[in-house]
């Protein structure tokens, strides 16, 4: 048994190392990273500066004064609403009156600054509107008016109350949209990783059989210690060249905004607005859970390129992987439909496709997230997944052992079947 550990160590560590040396890796890796990061901080610096991206606001009257008519019983703080005011406006009185609308609204009109708003409360939210004036000079104020009270009316009711409010509110749409796109946005990255690092899965498992070196690997070590090892030192390289890749980019998103921020203090680009609101997210996750949703991803990941390891076992030379490679993206693309047709990708997830390693990858993470599935289930599912990754890497071990010698053409799976029988026997 130590012997077979120390074969599958020295398989690993060998080739992690030369897939980290060669010249191409290490080149990708480095310039992956630098255009990553430069591509969004020089594009939307070019459409900060080419475009027009500022919320211009004109307030017309300098000196503006409202009457507000309050059918919400609340008491109303209108000296901390004024003193918001001094953002928009160089000056801005709120007069309470009474309950008596119409009345108020002539008052207004002999003055030429003076708007109505009125205040209305039901079922625990409040209700303000801005009587539109009959004098058409005063439409710019009213529209200034609305425009300030929409962001600003939580001051005369208790700021935290309306802050809290809001981001529960928001906190729940955000899971509605994440628990609809999670899966989508699991399935397309791991397509894109199995696209681009699962040929090298493959040529990696039959490089031995283009060159003299099989007789003394089939002799020195066993088929399924070295496929283990060959699979698991790819998988981490290529780990690590993508989240290399994906710090480069989240570091690059976050200096644009920054950028943008510096060429207009003013802007309103939805990108950067977007990532300036990500503190909304701050209270939803804890780094556990993000931990396990990636480890989730990644064994993921891992078990897939079991698959294409057992399409190079089965391949006798590289023309061969096109073919071979069929097998994990037909079991990428099943696993989504079967997800598509059972769940929807929103509804309700049956609890038995968080039990099938081939779906679990793709609708646990985001359930991690979101809270659905607990840290204990979690676990439990990733120790799933990583077992049947073990089960198909030896299942490929087998397979190589079978094939070993083989050179013909491309066999058929009950041939290949038969060849381990008798490979055993």
């Amino acid at each position: 048994m130590r012997k077979r550990w120390s074969d599958f160590c020295s398989v690993f560590r060998f080739t992690f190392v030369q897939h980290i040396r060669r010249k191409g890796y290490r080149g990708g890796t480095l310039g992956g990273v630098i255009l990553c990061f430069l591509l969004p901080v020089v594009i939307m610096a070019a459409l900060e500066y080419l475009g027009d991206n500022t919320q211009e606001v004109s307030y017309a009257s300098a000196n503006l004064q409202v009457y507000v008519v309050n059918h919400s019983g609340a008491d109303l703080d209108l000296d901390a609403l004024a003193g918001k005011g001094g953002e928009y406006f160089d000056s801005l009185t709120f007069l309470e009156q009474g309950e008596d609308i119409e009345e108020t609204y002539k008052k207004a009109e002999e003055s030429a600054d003076a708007l109505v708003m009125t205040v209305d409360q039901e079922d625990g939210k409040y209700q303000v509107t801005v009587l539109e004036p009959e004098a058409e000079e005063k439409s710019e104020n009213a529209e200034n008016l609305s425009f300030f009270l929409s962001q600003e009316f939580g001051a005369a009711i208790g700021q935290e109350a309306a802050e809290a409010e809001e981001t529960e509110e928001e906190s729940m749409g955000i899971q509605e949209i994440m628990n609809l796109l999670l899966p989508y946005l699991n399935c397309m990255l791991l397509y894109f990783l199995l696209l681009f690092y699962g040929q090298n899965v493959g040529g990696c498992v039959i490089l031995e059989k283009t060159s003299k070196l099989m007789d003394t690997f089939l002799i020195s070590v066993k088929p399924e210690d070295m496929l283990a090892g060959k699979v698991l030192g790819t998988v981490c390289a290529a780990i690590l060249q993508f989240a290399l890749w994906t710090a480069g980019l989240l570091g690059g998103f976050a200096a644009g905004a920054a950028v943008v921020r510096w060429i207009n203090p003013e802007t309103d680009m939805i990108l950067v607005l977007l990532i300036e609101s990500l503190s909304l997210f701050s209270g939803m996750f804890s780094l556990g859970t993000v931990l396990l949703a990636v480890a989730v991803v990644m064994a993921g990941f891992l078990l897939y390129c079991a698959l294409a390891a057992i399409g190079g076992a089965i391949s006798s030379k590289p023309e061969d992987l096109s073919n071979a490679n069929i097998l994990f993206v037909l079991a990428l693309v099943i696993s989504f439909f079967a997800v598509l047709g059972s769940s929807g990708f929103g509804a309700d997830i049956p609890v038995w496709l968080n039990w099938v390693p081939f779906t679990a990858v793709l609708v646990v993470p985001g359930q991690i997230l979101i809270g659905s599935v607990n840290t204990a289930a979690g676990m439990g599912i990733l120790a799933v997944v990583l077992a049947a990754s073990l089960i198909v890497i030896l299942l490929a071990g087998k397979v190589y052992s079978a094939m070993a010698l083989y050179k013909g053409n491309l066999l058929t799976p009950g041939r290949i079947v038969k060849m381990m029988k008798e490979n055993r026997g």
